[in-house]
């Protein structure tokens, strides 16, 4: 167990993603996929686009740390932007790996 191991507190979510072009599971591999979220690639690509553009337009913004002005405006920027970290986890949860069509060509 990864919690164990890297001695991690009981109430975080290990979130197992795998991320493709890929559109189809070979059938085998459906037994495996339990679990598991898909994403593909293109649509995280276009997530991190956006919340870099977002990041890029607050960072010149800041003018000290621990600014509570800055980080609510920050939140809110990225709450528009939809690239919170809700947003993000939604991106990442949003498909199970078993939900994949299979390949058919086996």
């Amino acid at each position: 167990m990864v919690e164990k191991k890297e001695n991690l507190s009981e109430d975080i979510d290990i979130i197992t993603v795998v991320i493709s072009d890929q559109e189809t599971i070979e059938a085998e591999g459906i037994i495996f996929s339990d679990g598991i979220y898909f994403v593909n690639r293109k649509s995280l690509v276009e997530y991190a686009i956006k919340a870099t553009d977002v990041i890029a337009s607050k960072v010149q913004d800041i003018e000290e740390l621990g600014d509570a002005l800055w980080y609510s405006s920050f939140e809110n920027d990225l709450a528009i932007g939809e690239c919170s970290p809700v947003d993000f986890l939604n991106l990442i949860q949003d498909r199970k790996l078993s939900t994949l069509k299979t390949n058919k060509n086996k």
